[in-house]
């Protein structure tokens, strides 16, 4: 593994004549590419939720996320669970930012709020649908419809209130896209508060956070916790002593 601006990435450089060996025997190679497919998975679900600023590049990450995603069976909460009617903008304006609107091809465009009309047939027939709302944010939010994607996001608190998602995914868009830094750092406290034992990623967005809006004591407060998730950290360990000059 190697680091590329605080993302992990699979150095596959040192893997070429090992993978040349095992194609050799088909079982064990099928095996490798397995662990290879599980291991790259779990890495990319932990920095997911790392806060960073950056969104997709293109229109095929947000589909990725968000395929396969709304399933009823993964709903958190039992149908018999009553929630407030979904008062926000409605699931199928997929936004009209034409700078990127014209950007993409005619057919990714009509795709999309395609995807976003089924989307919202399936989430007035089951609102309990968590991943779905996720899923209808990462749309919006994609062609930057932030007061969509936030609509969405914060009913996804009232569906599943335990999970650290949505409060994560709410904090960043608050705090780097809607300008709440207020709104940004309740989130983010409250995504910590939601799983504190396995909180890494939500710690290391806080602090991230921080030290980006100028708030170097709280930076370095919450780095400093990271590395108790993390001691050997070297990019903390950095960003600690930047901050404490």
């Amino acid at each position: 593994m190697v680091s590329v601006s605080g993302h992990l990435i699979l150095d596959t450089r040192y893997l070429t004549p090992i993978i040349l060996n095992m194609m050799k025997n088909k079982a064990l190679f099928f095996f490798l590419l397995f662990l290879i497919i599980v291991a790259a998975g779990i890495i990319l679900l932990i920095f997911n939720l790392s806060g960073n600023k950056n969104a997709a590049g293109n229109i095929n990450n947000v589909n990725n996320e968000a395929t396969g995603q709304i399933n009823d069976e993964t709903a958190v909460l039992s149908e018999n669970v009553a929630l407030p009617p979904y008062n926000g903008e409605p699931i199928y304006i997929l936004g009209n930012d034409l700078a990127v609107i014209n950007a993409l091809p005619k057919e990714v465009v009509e795709k999309q709020k395609s995807y976003l009309q089924e989307l919202e047939i399936s989430l007035n027939e089951n609102p309990n649908n968590f991943d779905g709302w996720i899923a209808a944010g990462l749309h919006k939010k994609f062609f930057n419809n932030y007061s969509g994607a936030r609509d969405a996001w914060e009913y996804a608190k009232l569906v599943s209130p335990d999970s650290s998602l949505s409060y994560l995914n709410l904090a960043n868009l608050y705090g780097y896209y809607l300008n709440n830094l207020k709104k940004a750092e309740e989130n983010y406290l409250l995504a910590i508060d939601r799983d504190p034992v396995n909180s890494y990623g939500s710690y290391y967005a806080l602090a991230n956070f921080y030290r980006d809006f100028g708030f170097k004591e709280k930076a370095i407060n919450y780095y400093k916790q990271v590395l108790d998730f993390s001691p050997n950290d070297e990019a903390v360990k950095v960003e600690i002593g930047r901050l404490s000059h």
